[in-house]
């Protein structure tokens, strides 16, 4: 039966020879599709032109868009110098109004810009509303002042009084003259410089006006006061309009230059897109010139190679093709298990690939061949690449379990491996809740792939595995994972039932290429459960199974350089049995090993799984509590003396009671030691902790370099 990576297509009755009968007959409708072809082609090009020509037209179009926007924008521009020269309020509505009906004809790169022009619009209308609000102040002011000037009978005739009434008139006059002169003028440091003027000459008038008032009576003061406060509202009035008036002038000139920097965009864009434009019709007037030139000359070439290929073919290639086929096919057949070709058997396939994959007839079936056993190849080099860069077994089982369901359609299955204690658990399955449903194999020697070391399957007995019947509703395959001899688990694949032959072999050409992958994986995660077993015993201790002072060397830079960064803190515990000693004198050392193996376990049980426990040294054991609260490795320290308290341990005539001395410091982002001085401190601590009776906790206290 054919193999599942090569299917043979049936041929149309006609064998190679028969084929090369009708290539001269080929060879005449070829010609005759090249002439069809090359209409077809300047048809194209016809089109290709109309579409220049609606580009060329697009682009006049814009440019006539943009040129009106412009237009309207000079008008905008016109039109609100008229409303800074007339400050109507309807014309500043009319200016509002056409430029949101500009704005949305603009393109997008400029709309924000119109948009910061009419709120700029809207603060010079509420300036120059301000303004002339200020010149009817003004004028409002000096009639008020010409009406009081008209009263001076109040004077009774008093020669200072009147010579008050008579300076204020002259001011007055003077400031006017000087106030309409500065509007006239329409300069805004111009009017300015009046203005100060005009304060100069009403601050000398209040002066003399407070003179008079002071030489005549009661009614005289009270009117010549009345002066004094109306050329205060005047003096204030102009000093308004002086600083509305240059508010007005910037915020013209903002107005100004904010509209040429439309009127650039405006014209840049137009730029681009002329450019843009253009470069497009060349290049679509290049591509037509030359797909119409190589379709012409290439119809010219085929008909010509096709005559001498086919002279060549007729001598050279028929006689020998079949034992090329033949031979092609054996090399296929043999290669189907195998895990690398040669370079040179490499390109020598693709080479065939390239130029008769697509043939349908006995050459191409040749090249599928080839090419279905190159993809095969390929697959499962790139499969080892792969897992040989994976870091853990985990990572191998979760790529093969892809590869299951991807390249194999393979949805259900568990990988089961054998761990460091004998039994045999899933370690990989899919869906993830398949392993709950299947036997359990943790058992020695209960699954029977495993103990014979080969292939077992449902196919001829669906009872040959005890440990794996799933009522008779699934076919299972069980494929050993061997490696240097052992088998290290199994891989249980579950398939529908198969109900014909040719299910059943196709059910075997896909555990086949599996078991293809496993083999390839199977050296590969050997080595990594050595190199992880290894890693194991260079960084923990043996009897307590804690981390040990290599691993602590190791990591306690990194886990310094990463509280620096953090700005976190680390609890420092240095412990020590109290007492130990004792017990190795008296019981002997294999009962102070139980001893040290119970109190490492109670340190485990009472710290979090984040934090560090290590053997120290002897009966020391060093706690990193990571990340902790400043003063909680107090409470830590004195939780984990009273659980050593409350102990029993086990020792072989009795069950006696330990206590534990604890030395406590800290190290954090703001410690200026580093963490071999840190542990001396600890150390220190630990020792103030013996002298002071034992069963206690001290911690270093760094403010007084002592303890406490």
């Amino acid at each position: 039966m054919p193999h599942r990576y090569f299917q043979p297509k049936p041929y149309a009755g006609l064998t190679l020879r028969g084929k090369f009968k009708l290539i001269v007959i080929l060879t005449a409708l070829a010609v005759g599709l090249a002439s069809i072809l090359g209409a077809w082609n300047y048809r194209q090009f016809s089109r290709s032109k109309q579409l220049i020509d609606q580009t060329s037209q697009t682009l006049l179009t814009e440019l006539e868009e943009t040129f009106n926007d412009s237009l309207r924008l000079a008008k905008i521009q016109s039109d609100l110098i008229l409303f800074i020269q007339t400050a109507q309020p309807q014309a500043m509505a009319d200016i509002v109004n056409e430029s949101k009906a500009l704005q949305n004809n603009l393109p997008e790169a400029v709309q924000p810009l119109l948009s910061t022009f009419l709120n700029m619009a809207e603060t010079l209308e509420i300036r120059m509303g301000s303004l002339r609000f200020n010149n009817n102040k003004v004028v409002s002011s000096g009639n008020t002042i010409i009406e009081a000037l008209e009263n001076s009978a109040a004077c009774d005739a008093e020669p200072g009084c009147l010579q008050g009434v008579k300076r204020s008139g002259q001011t007055f006059r003077q400031v006017r003259t000087l106030y309409i002169a500065g509007i006239l003028n329409g300069q805004p440091q111009d009017f300015s410089a009046t203005q100060e003027k005009i304060s100069l000459l009403l601050g000398t008038a209040k002066k003399e006006l407070l003179f008079f008032a002071g030489q005549g009576d009661r009614v005289q003061a009270t009117y010549l006061n009345q002066f004094i406060d109306l050329f205060n509202d005047l003096e204030d009035a102009i000093v308004t309009v002086a600083a509305i008036r240059e508010r007005v002038v910037t915020s013209e000139k903002e107005i100004n230059d904010l509209f040429l920097t439309l009127n650039n965009k405006l014209a840049q864009i137009t730029i681009d897109n002329n450019k843009q434009v253009r470069t497009l019709a060349d290049q679509s007037l290049r591509l037509a010139t030359n797909y119409v030139f190589l379709l012409f000359t290439a119809l010219a070439l085929v008909g010509l190679c096709c005559v001498l290929a086919f002279a060549f073919v007729a001598k050279s290639i028929l006689a020998p093709l079949d034992s090329l086929v033949n031979l092609l096919q054996r090399f296929s057949t043999a290669l189907r298990g195998a895990r690398r070709l040669s370079s040179a058997e490499k390109l020598q396939f693709q080479e065939i690939h390239k130029n008769i994959i697509n043939r349908q007839d006995e050459i191409g079936d040749v090249g599928r061949a080839s090419q279905a056993l190159l993809n095969h190849i390929h697959n499962i080099s790139e499969f080892r690449r792969k897992i040989e860069m994976d870091k853990t077994c985990a990572d191998v089982h979760q790529r093969l379990g892809k590869i299951f369901v991807q390249e194999l359609n393979l949805t259900r299955f568990v990988l089961y491996e054998v761990d460091d204690n004998g039994p045999m658990l899933p370690v990989y399955s899919q869906p993830p809740e398949l392993k709950d449903e299947m036997p359990d194999f943790s058992g020695n020697d209960i699954c029977r792939a495993k103990r014979t070391g080969s292939l077992v399957h449902s196919f001829h007995d669906a009872d040959i595995c005890s440990a794996c019947r799933i009522n008779n509703v699934l076919d299972y395959f069980c494929l050993p994972l061997i490696a240097g001899g052992e088998t290290l688990g199994i891989a249980q694949i579950l398939l529908p039932i198969a109900t014909s032959d040719a299910q059943k072999h196709a059910y075997q050409e896909r555990i086949e290429e599996a078991r293809n992958y496993i083999d390839e994986a199977m050296p590969i995660m050997q080595a990594k459960r050595y190199a992880r077993k290894l890693e194991i015993i260079a960084t923990h201790d043996h009897l307590t199974g804690l981390y040990n002072r290599h691993y602590l060397d190791i990591s306690l830079p990194q886990l310094a350089a990463r509280i620096k960064r953090r700005k976190s803190r680390i609890g420092v515990l240095l412990c020590d049995m109290d007492h130990f000693k004792k017990i190795n004198d008296t019981y002997g050392h294999e009962a102070g090993d139980q001893a040290l193996v119970e109190l490492a376990g109670i340190l485990r049980a009472t710290v979090r799984n984040s934090d560090l426990v290590v053997r120290y040294g002897g009966e020391e054991f060093l706690i990193l509590l990571i990340d902790i609260q400043d003063g909680e490795e107090m409470s830590v320290a004195e939780k984990i003396r009273q659980a050593v308290s409350d102990h029993p341990f086990q020792l072989p005539e009795e069950a006696r009671q330990q206590t534990i001395s604890i030395g406590v410091t800290d190290f954090s982002a703001e410690t200026p030691e580093g963490m071999d001085r840190i542990l001396h401190l600890a150390d220190l601590a630990l020792y103030q902790a013996k002298e002071a009776g034992r069963n206690r906790v001290v911690r270093f206290n760094r403010e007084n370099n002592g303890t406490n």
